[in-house]
């Protein structure tokens, strides 16, 4: 009996021990900054087979060959050999319907990021349930490249032009994380010229006329209080002047002036024209930035839509304003940056 009392004595202690340690290490890792990072994770295969997007089944096969080689090639990635403070979760797809019906196929493989870190509710290291980060390989999704939309017309969609932050292994990186290979002779953009900025300006003030004039009528039928009626009309002489302006600028402009690139005032920056409205600056102007679209003859049409055309790593997730600019994860997304094989995936697309 006494041997049995001392016995379960040691276990108390012993227990109680382990649970103390435990729990001294759990607060020592909440303290820790950089608790996962040492972690040694894993590749996940994928979940499930290739997602096709309205691809041609005769197409899928060579697809699909076409993915597994932007893969492997990521896949050598020293960072990812072993992941180290992540685990990393693989999908493929490939969208036939967002190109246009003689552009090529766009190509997709996804590697989410799922990380290692402490949580209090468990009072230990573990990986997140959700992929908070990730990147992707992809080919042949051109728009991609573009961070920031500024306006649309029948014409299509214009952009800010994309402003390059460094160079990963000779290839640009954009402010929105892309990384683009190429070895086309066109450009990815083309200026846009400014008469059709200055018109897009000059068809939206037009529309703001319109929706006054709309609301001032509604208005005085809802006997709208005298204050809000007073603001529209000086919305309205405002909007009026504007259109004024921005004919006379038309107008003025010789038809050189009118094809030169198109060049906008970054928001909060601008010195406005004497009358004001237009965002509207000269080339070459201190804060400003050219208004660009879409090359739509980037695109080989000799080439059949299979065919890998264009390379872009997107590591947008890493570049945003959330992620932290300092710490160990920011060292892994360096070393992933920095580790992906540039050339091995440029070789895969054709010289022209």
């Amino acid at each position: 009996m006494l041997h049995s009392h001392r016995f379960a004595s040691c276990w108390i202690l012993i227990t109680a021990a382990a649970l103390l340690g435990g729990a001294a290490g759990g607060r020592a890792q909440a303290r820790d900054p950089k608790a996962g990072s040492d972690v040694v994770g894993s590749v996940v295969a994928p979940a499930g087979p290739v997602e096709f997007v309205d691809i041609p089944p005769a197409d899928r096969d060579t697809i699909r060959a076409n993915l597994e080689r932007l893969w492997s090639i990521a896949l050598r990635n020293p960072a990812l050999n072993p992941p180290m403070g992540f685990d990393l979760k693989t999908s493929m797809l490939a969208n036939g319907i967002l190109p246009g019906p003689r552009e090529p196929f766009i190509y997709r493989d996804t590697g989410l990021l799922y990380w290692y870190t402490f949580m209090p509710a468990y009072n230990r290291v573990r990986r997140l349930d959700v992929a908070m980060h990730g990147f992707v390989v992809t080919a042949n999704h051109l728009s991609m490249v573009f961070a920031d939309k500024w306006q649309a017309d029948e014409q299509g969609v214009m952009y800010y032009e994309p402003r390059e932050i460094r160079r990963v292994a000779g290839y640009p990186q954009y402010s929105n994380g892309m990384i683009v290979m190429s070895h086309s002779s066109r450009p990815l953009w083309t200026p846009v010229p400014r008469e059709r900025v200055l018109r897009r300006e000059l068809a939206v003030a037009r529309e703001n006329l319109v929706a006054i004039d709309k609301d001032l009528g509604a208005g005085r039928n809802k006997t709208q209080p005298p204050v809000v009626q007073e603001r529209r009309r000086k919305e309205r002489q405002e909007v009026e002047a504007c259109i004024k302006y921005l004919e006379g600028e038309l107008a003025r402009l010789s038809p050189d002036d009118l094809k030169t690139d198109a060049a906008i005032a970054l928001p909060g920056r601008r010195r406005l024209p004497k009358i004001g409205c237009s965002d509207v600056v000269e080339g070459g102007s201190p804060d400003a930035m050219r208004i660009v679209a879409v090359n739509s003859g980037f695109f080989d049409p000799t080439l059949p839509r299979t065919a890998l055309q264009l390379i872009i790593v997107d590591f947008s997730n890493f570049e945003a304003a959330s992620f932290p600019r300092s710490g160990w994860r920011r060292d892994r997304y360096g070393s992933l940056r920095e580790g992906m094989d540039y050339g091995a995936l440029a070789d895969l697309l054709p010289k022209r």
